[in-house]
C-alpha cells in the first residue's frame, strides 16, 4: 500500500488524569496542537486515579489532530454507566475520582451507586465510543496492551491470524493483556511491524534489559515493540514517544446503501454500529476508513472505527446494545429476524456478519 502523507507522531499511552504531566510533557516534547503535521496518539487509560480527570477529557475532546484508542479503564468507566454503581474493584482503581469529576461531587451514594443526568453520561459514552482498537501506520502499531490473541481451554494463548477484525469482546480482553507476559512468551507478535503499548509499566523493561536501572521509567525498545507506560501515577511524568516523518497510510472510501430509518439515525449519532455480511466487500473496510451512506439522493459519510467479525448475527447482536444497532425497540431475536429479510441462511454461513463501529464525520 502506497503511503503519500508523512506526520510527526507524538504517541502517549495511560495518562490516567495527569493533565499537568501530560502538558509539561508535550511542551518538552515540541507537540504543537496547532501544526497540522503533528499528530497526538494516546493509546488509552486516559482518566482515573489523578485529579486532573476533567482536564484531561477537555484537551482531548478539542484537540483537532489526534487518535485515541481504547484503553481498558475506558471499558471500565463506560461499564459503570451501564451498570449504574462502582464495584470495589473500581475504588481501588481510582475510578471514583473520575466519576464525581465527570458527574458532581454528590453523584455516587455511600453505596457506590450512580445518580448523574443522562445528558452528561451521554456524552462522556460519545467521547469513549469514538475511540479506536488500533492505528497504524507505514512501520507502527499502536495497541493499549496487546493485539488479540487466541486463548485455549488451559489458558495457554496463541496468534490470532484474524485480529485485525477481533470481536469487541477479544478487543476487550487485549486492553488487559500484560506486554511483558506477552512478549516473553515469544511469537505472540505480530513481526511486520513495531508494536506500542502501554497498560504496563515500562519497569517490567528489566526482565529483558539487565542493563536498565530499577527505576528507569524511560520507554522500553523490545524486539519489535515498544513500551511507554511510564507509571505516572508514581512517576510523575508522562512518556512522550516521538517518530518524526512516520508515512501515513490511505484511507479508502467505500459506498453502501441504506434504507431511510437506518441512514436517519446515522446522521442523527443514534446509530453507531453498522450490520453487514462479511462478504468480499466488507473485508475491504479497514479503521480510519470512510463510508458514504446513501439513502435515494441523500448520502452521509462517516469514519470507521472498529472492523468486528462474527460467524453469524446472533454472535455479533450478543455483543452490541440495541440503541448502538440502531434498533432501540427492538429484541436481539427481532434484529437478527430484521437482518435475515437481506440474507439468506446460505450467505450468512458462507460468509458470516460483521459490525461496523462509526460516527458521522
Amino acid at each position: 500500500m502506497s503511503c503519500t502523507e508523512t506526520k510527526d507522531l507524538f504517541v502517549v499511552s495511560d495518562i490516567h488524569g495527569h493533565a499537568s504531566e501530560l502538558f509539561a510533557a508535550l511542551d518538552a516534547a515540541g507537540f504543537d496542537s496547532r501544526n497540522p503535521r503533528h499528530l497526538l496518539i494516546s493509546c488509552g487509560d486516559h482518566f482515573d486515579r489523578g485529579t486532573e480527570s476533567r482536564a484531561v477529557y477537555r484537551y482531548l475532546r478539542t484537540l483537532q489532530n489526534k487518535v485515541l484508542l481504547r484503553g481498558n479503564h475506558e471499558n471500565i468507566l463506560a461499564d459503570i454507566i451501564a451498570r449504574g454503581y462502582l464495584r470495589p474493584v473500581d475504588l481501588r482503581n481510582g475510578i471514583e475520582r473520575t466519576v464525581t469529576a465527570f458527574f458532581g461531587r454528590n453523584c455516587l451514594d455511600c453505596d457506590g451507586r450512580l445518580y448523574a443526568d443522562p445528558a452528561d453520561t451521554e456524552e462522556i459514552l460519545q467521547f469513549i465510543d469514538s475511540t479506536y482498537d488500533y492505528f497504524e501506520t507505514a512501520h507502527y502499531r499502536f495497541v493499549h496492551g496487546w493485539v488479540p490473541l487466541l486463548q485455549d481451554e488451559e489458558g495457554y494463548f496463541s496468534p490470532h491470524d484474524g485480529w485485525q477484525a477481533a470481536t469487541r469482546e477479544e478487543w476487550r480482553r487485549a486492553t488487559w493483556t500484560k506486554w511483558h507476559e506477552a512478549y516473553r512468551e515469544g511469537g505472540l507478535l505480530p513481526q511486520d511491524k513495531i508494536l506500542v503499548c502501554g497498560h504496563r509499566t515500562v519497569l517490567y523493561g528489566t526482565l529483558f534489559d539487565s542493563t536498565r536501572e530499577t527505576y528507569d521509567f524511560s520507554p522500553f525498545y523490545g524486539n519489535g515493540m515498544i513500551a511507554i507506560d511510564a507509571q505516572t501515577v508514581t512517576s510523575r511524568q508522562v512518556n512522550v514517544l516521538v517518530l518524526p516523518n512516520e508515512p501515513m497510510l490511505p484511507s479508502a472510501t467505500h459506498r453502501m446503501k441504506l434504507a431511510q430509518e437506518p441512514f436517519d439515525a446515522i446522521v442523527k449519532g443514534t446509530k453507531r454500529v453498522e450490520m453487514r455480511l462479511w462478504d468480499e466487500k466488507r473485508r475491504a473496510v479497514k479503521p480510519h476508513d470512510r463510508i458514504c451512506f446513501s439513502c435515494g439522493q441523500q448520502t452521509c459519510e462517516v469514519k470507521v472505527l472498529g472492523v468486528h467479525a462474527y460467524p453469524d448475527f446472533s454472535a455479533l447482536t450478543d455483543e452490541f446494545d440495541p440503541d448502538e444497532l440502531g434498533f432501540p425497540h427492538l429484541t436481539r431475536e427481532a434484529i437478527c429476524a430484521y437482518v435475515r429479510q437481506f440474507y439468506s441462511e446460505e450467505q450468512i454461513a458462507q460468509h458470516g456478519a460483521v459490525a461496523l463501529r462509526i460516527k458521522p464525520i
